[in-house]
């Protein structure tokens, strides 16, 4: 069990190197959890 601020979360992202010109500071993204097709929001 864990105690987790629900004010901050922190997420490691896994990028293709090719893709990262792709991604920028402020952009939405689609989370969804290993293992799981739920997606959070």
């Amino acid at each position: 069990m864990s105690v987790v601020d629900s004010a901050s979360f922190h997420i490691d992202g896994y990028f293709e190197e090719t893709k990262l010109d792709g991604i920028h500071v402020g952009q939405g993204v689609d989370i969804r959890v290993i293992g799981d097709n739920a997606r959070l929001t």
